[in-house]
């Protein structure tokens, strides 16, 4: 007789239950293969014919002793068979969590490295072309490029920081043209101005950060 040992840790019964429907499902197996034999071999004529007399519950049957050894067979092997079905169920639904938990984990870093890479490219450095326009200039009145000086103002200087620019016209609308070298995407200065020379002319915009839009509008700014 086969005895469960309680005694052992948790995890292992488990294990000694599966050797229980096991050897249940064997003992089943070799019943119906003895009952399948018995019509096909010449030991199985003096069953054929042999009825069990059942009477539970008020109720009178006869049935055949191979039918009586069918279910039984079916009994002890229909328990392992309701087993494996319900622990591949669980598999199943274990591989599924897992996917699923593999694809937030995938993503995840997938996000993780567009921010990286994003971050990356925000900090790489190169020369920019940008465009001013000043607010309140006529196209006829535009100051020509020497009477114009452009700077910038960053945390540590006093004085505005001089760049190189030139007129250009597309016959619509006059603009500044500026060279600016090693920016990128976090560049950020205080403060831009365009100076007229010899008046009191002055055209700013503030928080100027260059890698943001190609064409800033600047402002004139009203001296008191």
């Amino acid at each position: 007789m086969f005895f469960l040992n309680v005694s052992k840790p948790l995890a292992e019964i488990p294990t000694q239950l599966d050797l229980v429907y096991l050897i249940l499902a064997c003992v089943g197996l070799l019943i119906l293969l003895t009952c399948i034999g018995s019509y096909l071999f010449g030991y199985g004529q003096h069953l054929q014919g042999r009825v069990q007399e059942i009477k539970a519950f008020g109720a009178d049957m006869k049935i055949s002793v191979i039918t009586v050894c069918i279910l039984v067979g079916i009994g002890l092997v229909v328990p392992i068979v309701w087993k494996s079905f319900n622990d591949t169920v669980g598999a199943l639904n274990r591989s599924r969590q897992q996917l699923e938990s593999d694809k937030r984990s995938i993503e995840k870093e997938r996000d993780q490295i567009r921010n990286e890479l994003e971050s990356a490219k925000s900090k790489i450095s190169r020369d920019l072309i940008l465009l001013l326009e000043l607010e309140g200039i006529p196209f006829s009145e535009f100051p020509k490029k020497a009477d114009l000086t452009v700077g910038y103002y960053d945390h540590n200087s006093e004085f505005p920081q001089i760049i190189t620019h030139d007129v250009v016209n597309d016959g619509k609308v006059k603009r500044i043209k500026v060279f600016l070298k090693n920016i990128n995407n976090e560049t950020e200065y205080p403060r831009l101005e365009v100076v007229k020379a010899n008046t009191d002319q002055k055209w700013v915009f503030e928080d100027f950060r260059p890698g943001a839009i190609p064409v800033f509008v600047l402002k004139k700014e009203i001296v008191q």
